[in-house]
């Protein structure tokens, strides 16, 4: 019988498979990095963290990229939440944009736009495309990323794969690792900011769906399946909690 201790246990384990947040630090030695690329989703709290690695001379540009896809309504209703009207007519990078230059204080030279992307796929591909645009055949060689922490892992199994032929080399940015304290009607996390950032049944379809995308069968995005992203791991014990998950949750599954 699952209680909800035990099944807030195995949400927080998916939500740290998930949000895939690097071991060593990635600023060590001072290190800096001459770009992050901010994929599209609905979380203004990822764009402010990223604006601030600007703001310290740790990143010298963002790379932001997101047309109009399933993320964008809630961006423009979460950035709303802080004050911010943004036009539903403007793309997720748009609204990231203006965000880090009102609220932040960045200047249009440190942020490059790609606009028209409405998944992780294109996202990869088509910041590649617009890097290639600006850069020629010299790319920069490290490169963070940032995402919605619950897809990512999948965002850099994407990236290393529709970039494997070049040299540049991926780090996850995450600043947030969500990790919910209270499985009520709002789901409410360690870290307050995230509240009420999801809707309660988007939340559960990015979560879940992640499980059919990244588990290494017919029915996934890896090498045995479609054949999207570059393969990666799922410990058993991780396995077995997004099952156990799934028998309790319904969900419909997101792009």
């Amino acid at each position: 019988m699952t209680t909800q201790s035990s099944k807030l246990a195995d949400l927080n384990l998916v939500l740290n498979y998930l949000a895939d947040q690097p071991s060593a630090k990635l600023f060590a030695e001072n290190k800096t990095y001459p770009l992050l690329i901010l994929a599209g989703n609905s979380l203004p709290p990822l764009t402010e963290a990223a604006g601030q690695l600007v703001k310290e001379g740790k990143v010298e540009k963002i790379l932001l990229s997101g047309g109009i896809g399933h993320a964008t309504q809630f961006l423009q209703k979460n950035y709303q939440k802080t004050g911010y009207n943004f036009s539903k007519e403007l793309s997720e990078a748009q609204m990231n944009q203006l965000f880090l230059i009102e609220a932040c204080g960045l200047v249009e030279e440190q942020l490059l736009l790609e606009n028209t992307s409405t998944n992780s796929g294109e996202n990869s591909s088509f910041s590649l495309t617009a890097l290639r645009e600006i850069y020629g055949v010299a790319l920069p060689k490290d490169i963070l990323l940032t995402n919605d922490p619950l897809l990512q892992k999948r965002t850099k199994a994407t990236f290393k794969f529709n970039w494997q032929a070049e040299a540049s080399q991926f780090e996850n940015f995450v600043p947030i690792v969500p990790q919910v304290k209270e499985l009520t009607e709002e789901l409410r996390f360690t870290d307050s900011r995230l509240n009420q950032l999801w809707q309660k049944d988007y939340f559960w379809n990015l979560v879940l769906g992640e499980y059919t995308r990244l588990k290494d069968d017919e029915n996934g995005y890896g090498s045995k399946g479609k054949g999207y992203i570059e393969t990666v791991g799922m410990p058993a014990e991780v396995t077995a909690a997004f099952e156990r998950l799934l028998e309790t949750e319904k969900f419909n599954l997101q792009r």
